[in-house]
């Protein structure tokens, strides 16, 4: 690739990852067994009920609290990738489709009404106007 102008396209670098929602499954799983773990002490605090142990329970508290709050984030990160593998499954379905029919019924619905051939001249007047460097050869 350094053999090529800085310029050049035709190249693409991608990393093979590991599925992010495992991961992130993973991760709230730990923390789960964190808030279980936190919470189990947490009632081991209150049925001591001694007031040097307080100040514990509320920082047991407050953590649980923290962790409930990275639980929620990741189950949001777990969503967002959901929904971007559900993106990528619709947009395969559209490469795959094959809209030739689509295109060729829509061409003959407007030769029928006699807009065909001035809709063709329109893109060729739009595609003239259109600058050089935006316009990709088919």
């Amino acid at each position: 690739m350094s053999e090529y102008s800085e310029s050049e396209i035709r190249f693409n670098l991608m990393a093979v990852i590991g599925d992010r929602r495992k991961d992130l499954k993973d991760r709230i799983g730990k923390v789960e067994a964190d808030i279980a773990r936190l919470t189990s002490r947490l009632a081991e605090l209150r049925l001591e009920d001694k007031e040097e142990l307080r100040a514990e329970a509320e920082a047991v508290q407050t953590e649980i609290g923290q962790l409930s709050n990275q639980r929620a984030d990741l189950a949001y990160k777990v969503q967002l990738e959901d929904g971007k593998f559900e993106r990528y499954k619709f947009d395969n379905a559209l490469r795959k489709h094959n809209f030739i029919p689509l295109i060729y019924q829509l061409a003959k619905a407007l030769a029928g009404k006699g807009t065909l051939a001035p809709a063709v001249e329109e893109a060729k007047k739009k595609a003239q106007t259109r600058p050089q460097d935006t316009q990709q050869p088919f």
